[in-house]
This record gives C-alpha cells, sequence and structure tokens, in this order.
C-alpha cells in the first residue's frame, strides 16, 4: 500500500478536502496535494503530524510496500514496555484510543474494492486477448 492511498484513504474516512488536511499540516493546499499525489516526499516532521492528526502511528505513513498484514500488526503494535511501581511493567498504547481498527477496515475495505475493479479489468483484457486470439486463428487457417 503506499502512501498516496493511505492519505487519501484517510482524509476520506474523516470526511476532509485536501485543504482541511494542509491547513491542519501546516502546508499549502498545493504542496498537500503533491504529497498526496506522490510527487513529494514525506519527511518524519509530517509523519509526526499526521500521526497526531489521524491518531496513528508514525510507522504507518513511514512504512511502503510492506506486505498489508504487516502494517496492520505496526497499528497493534505501537505500544511500549514501562515499568511501573514495585518493578511492575505493562503496555501503554501510544494512541490511547480504539479508533484503529475503524481505520484498519475502512482501508482494507477500500483495498478489496481496488483490488476487484483490477480483476474486472484484468478479466476484461483476458477475454479481449481471446476473442483476438480466435480471429488470428481463423485467419491463419484460410
Amino acid at each position: 500500500m503506499n502512501l498516496s492511498f493511505k492519505l487519501i484513504s484517510f482524509r476520506e474516512y474523516k470526511n476532509w478536502q485536501p485543504e482541511d488536511v494542509a491547513k491542519e499540516l501546516g502546508l499549502s493546499p498545493e504542496s498537500y496535494k503533491d504529497l498526496e499525489k506522490g510527487r513529494a516526499k514525506l519527511n518524519g516532521i509530517l509523519a509526526q503530524k499526521l500521526s497526531d492528526l489521524y491518531q496513528a502511528p508514525m510507522e504507518f505513513f513511514l512504512i511502503d510496500d510492506t506486505p498489508h498484514y504487516l502494517q496492520a500488526e505496526v497499528l497493534y503494535s505501537n505500544c511500549t514496555i514501562t515499568s511501573g511501581n514495585a518493578g511492575t511493567s505493562g503496555y501503554i498504547n501510544h494512541q490511547n484510543n480504539d479508533r484503529g481498527i475503524d481505520e484498519i477496515m475502512f482501508l482494507r475495505k477500500e483495498e478489496i474494492k481496488s483490488l476487484k475493479q483490477q480483476i474486472e479489468e484484468l478479466n476484461r483484457q483476458n477475454a479481449r486477448l481471446i476473442e483476438i486470439l480466435g480471429e488470428r486463428v481463423k485467419e491463419i487457417s484460410v
């Protein structure tokens, strides 16, 4: 899953326009649109701002071309072991919310929709290629 897809999916999940996100990040609308279209690189500062804005781990925006199950794992495992009083320890979720699963589900549904469209297009291309091949075989046999 690439960064462009993630940015658009998170923005649409929130029902925001690119200008809204640009304002929140302190960017011009053009700069944010370049980021969303993959024409600009994401730096650590912007990744942290996106993390804060969408309440998702910063790594989610920095990790690209990673298998999807690993990206989902990043959302769930963004925790730290801490030491408490009397030597006890526990996990703290840095995001302090349960919205991660909703965002993962939204992204997965969007990804599934996109993959279904790709499959349909490949099936159409395959059918057309078979049709062309059949016509060529007929031409050769005549």
